[in-house]
C-alpha cells in the first residue's frame, strides 16, 4: 500500500511539473527521499503528507481523505499488505498511473468491465459482508475504474476469465445478456484483451484466488500483485513472490483460446440462450 500511496503523490507532482528537489524542499528533505516515498521504499509522516498535498494544490476538502490513507498505510505491517473491505484503502489505487493490468478471474465478470446493472447486482451479493454504506462505496468505485479503463489514455487490460464465471447469471438473464454483449463489444477495442478459459483447463484446481498484476507507467515502480479474497485485497510487491504470479499468468494464458476465438465463445453464449 505504501507503493500505491507513493504512486498517487508522484502523479500529482508530475502533473504540476514540480521537480523532486522542489518537493523535497517543501518537507525539508532531499530529492532522493521524495523518490523513496514515491516508490514505496519508505513511509511518509502526516506532516510531510500535509505539506506535499498543499504544494500539489490538493483542496482542503480532499486532504482529509489522503491523511486518513497515510495513517492506515503506516499502520500496516509485513510484506503482505491487506486492504479489508471496511478500510477504504482499495480506493487508493490510481488507475491513471497503471500501464498494464493482467487479471485472472474465476468468480464473475471482472469489476472493471461490469455494466452498471451487473455491478449493482454483484455488489448486492456481498452486502452482508460489510457495514452500512459499503455496498454503495464499492459500486461507485467499480464504475470509476470502468471509466478509467475506457477513458482517455487507458491502461492495457488483459483479462483471463473462467468460462464458468461468465455463465453465472448475476442479476438475472436480461442483465447477464447485456453484460455478455458489452464484453463482445469491448473485445474490439485495441487495448482490451479477453481470453476465456475452458473448464477442462482445470485452473481453479491449482489457482485458488483471483489475482491482478499491475505494471505502472513509471519504470522505477515495481509491479504489484493484488490477491482478491473474501476478506479483502492483499497487495504483494516483494521480488520473491512477483515472478511466481507472472509465471502463473503466462501459464494460464497458454491454456486459454486466442482472443479472437474467445470472442467467438462469447458470441456463442448468447446464441445458446436466445
Amino acid at each position: 500500500m505504501h507503493l500505491l500511496l507513493g504512486a498517487r503523490l508522484r502523479r500529482m507532482r508530475q502533473d504540476l511539473d514540480i521537480k523532486q528537489q522542489a518537493a523535497g524542499a517543501a518537507i525539508y528533505a532531499s530529492a532522493s527521499k521524495i523518490s523513496r516515498l514515491e516508490t514505496g521504499l519508505t513511509s511518509i509522516t502526516e506532516t510531510d503528507a500535509r505539506n506535499l498535498l498543499r504544494l500539489y494544490h490538493v483542496p482542503e476538502s480532499e486532504q482529509a481523505q489522503y491523511l486518513t490513507w497515510v495513517r492506515q498505510v503506516n499502520a500496516i505491517r509485513g510484506f503482505t499488505e491487506e486492504d479489508s473491505p471496511e478500510s477504504g484503502l482499495d480506493a487508493l489505487l490510481d488507475f491513471g498511473s497503471v500501464a498494464t493490468l493482467r487479471r485472472y478471474e474465476h468468480r464473475c465478470v471482472p469489476d472493471i468491465l461490469q455494466t452498471e446493472q451487473y455491478a449493482c447486482a454483484a455488489s448486492e451479493l456481498t452486502k452482508h459482508l460489510g457495514r452500512p454504506g459499503e455496498v454503495e462505496q464499492a459500486h461507485t468505485l467499480r464504475l470509476e475504474r470502468r471509466a478509467a479503463v475506457l477513458g482517455a489514455a487507458p491502461p492495457t487490460v488483459w483479462l483471463m476469465i473462467e468460462d464458468s464465471a461468465l455463465r453465472r447469471r448475476i442479476g438475472g438473464t436480461a442483465v447477464w445478456r447485456a453484460q455478455i454483449a458489452e464484453l463482445i463489444d469491448l473485445t474490439r477495442l485495441r487495448h482490451i484483451i479477453i481470453q476465456i478459459i475452458p473448464d477442462d483447463a482445470h485452473v481453479p484446481a491449482f489457482c485458488a484466488n483471483s489475482f491482478t498484476i499491475l505494471r505502472f507507467r513509471d519504470p522505477d515502480m515495481p509491479d504489484v500483485v493484488c490477491l482478491h479474497q473474501l476478506t479483502g485485497t492483499h497487495y504483494l510487491s516483494t521480488t520473491t513472490l512477483l515472478p511466481q504470479f507472472q509465471y502463473l499468468a503466462n501459464h494460464i494464458s497458454t491454456l486459454a483460446p486466442t482472443p479472437t476465438h474467445s470472442r467467438t465463445l462469447l458470441e456463442s453464449l448468447l446464441r445458446e440462450d436466445p
